[in-house]
């Protein structure tokens, strides 16, 4: 990002903001881990992984892939390690909500929580927001706003309020305050998916990606991941699972369109898979290939569902077709650099700040979870500055 213009979004810059929002209970002396942040994390056990993630795992070291102890950690890539989650011990993800909002913090007097108050939009004073109006009318002053609703609702909410594409909002009647390219530069990481069913017990309390290969077409940059995937259960049969191989990097072709009235959902355009795309997911075939190939495949009681040699050029074509799955990763559609300055204000309006996936001005290689909350952490220390 620091790379593209944006002074201040270099990895030396934010690092700092990564680490004071977590706990790493497995890594709290590693210098690229936090250890007194709110956000607890570790790794699943290997008695948590399901069969399916266990067969994989052990494959992928049967055929020479390196055992890693920190997937996040780039000296150890590629390889197969496990996926770091922010899953308490009893098996209950620990939200930023949970982790932030603290009953202590709750009580802060200048704190406010609302719950069930949809916001309509924000209430503009010439070229300065002045707070919000909520769908039941009432209206909230403020300040200063700050928009935190995803990738998806953050745009929607700008151009519901005359801040977007001009020629877009003038369809549906709205004078753009300012015309800027919200919502045009959707991200997203995408792949197919190879489904399987399992004979045999089912086991595992895991959630669906915790034993992770980092796959790195060209030995150095990473650039897909590949994981087993559980399917939600059924009463009977056997347990159902698919091989996922998401690409990290997104053509950002994607966009979020106001609906069919101002007040309808959006409509979202996922973007389509960059131009190399069939070229950077033949590296994960040929693993997962090589995966069915394994005596730990073959004690798994693991059967492809569409059985073919995926190793073919036809497969990665084929699988497309069958349909691509979003990784729910959105960003970008609020970006940095084209709607935002770097301290994540809207450009040309004051007192209003997005801060979320969307102001991300390329999607990161890697889950974005803690990537909003480095963001949030950065913005806040700016805010209190």
């Amino acid at each position: 990002w620091a790379a593209s213009g944006l002074a201040g979004w270099s990895w030396a810059d934010v690092i700092d903001n990564f680490k004071a929002a977590e706990t790493d209970l497995d890594f709290p002396d590693s210098p690229i881990h936090g250890a007194t942040g709110p956000l607890t994390v570790r790794r699943w056990t290997r008695g948590e992984m399901s069969r399916a993630q266990i067969a994989f795992q052990d494959a992928m070291t049967e055929i020479g892939e390196r055992a890693v102890s920190d997937i996040n950690d780039p000296s150890q890539l590629p390889g197969i390690g496990v996926f770091p989650v922010t899953i308490q011990d009893n098996g209950e993800r620990l939200t930023t909500s949970m982790a932030y909002l603290t009953s202590e913090v709750r009580q802060r007097e200048n704190l406010s929580i609302r719950t069930d108050s949809a916001v309509a939009r924000i209430q503009l004073e010439g070229n300065r927001a002045t707070g919000v109006v909520l769908e039941n009318g009432e209206e909230l002053a403020a300040d200063e706003v700050v928009v935190s609703i995803g990738a998806l609702w953050s745009p929607v909410l700008l151009m519901r309020s005359g801040i977007g594409p001009a020629a877009h909002l003038a369809e549906y009647g709205i004078r753009a305050v300012v015309d800027l390219p919200v919502g045009e530069s959707l991200h997203d990481h995408l792949g197919p998916t190879v489904p399987y069913r399992q004979e045999g017990l089912r086991g595992g309390i895991a959630g669906p990606a915790q034993s992770l290969y980092i796959g790195a077409s060209n030995g150095k940059d990473v650039d897909y991941h590949l994981f087993p995937i559980a399917a939600a259960p059924a009463a009977e049969g056997p347990t159902m699972f698919a091989m996922a191989a998401f690409l990290l990097r997104s053509s950002g072709q994607g966009s979020v369109r106001l609906g069919d009235a101002p007040d309808a959902e959006p409509i979202v355009t996922a973007p389509p898979l960059p131009d190399d795309g069939i070229d950077r997911l033949r590296h994960a075939f040929q693993r997962i290939a090589q995966w069915e190939k394994t005596e730990a495949f073959a004690q798994s009681g693991c059967v492809p569902v569409f059985p073919c040699d995926l190793s073919e050029e036809s497969a990665i074509p084929a699988a497309i077709a069958r349909g691509l799955t979003s990784y729910g990763h959105m960003t970008s559609t609020c970006p940095m650099g084209t709607v935002l300055d770097v301290d994540c204000r809207v450009l040309g309006i004051e007192g209003l700040r997005v801060v979320d996936a969307s102001v991300m001005p390329t999607i990161p290689s890697g889950n974005t979870y803690l990537g909003c909350v480095m963001i949030a952490e950065r913005v806040a220390r700016k805010m209190n500055a």
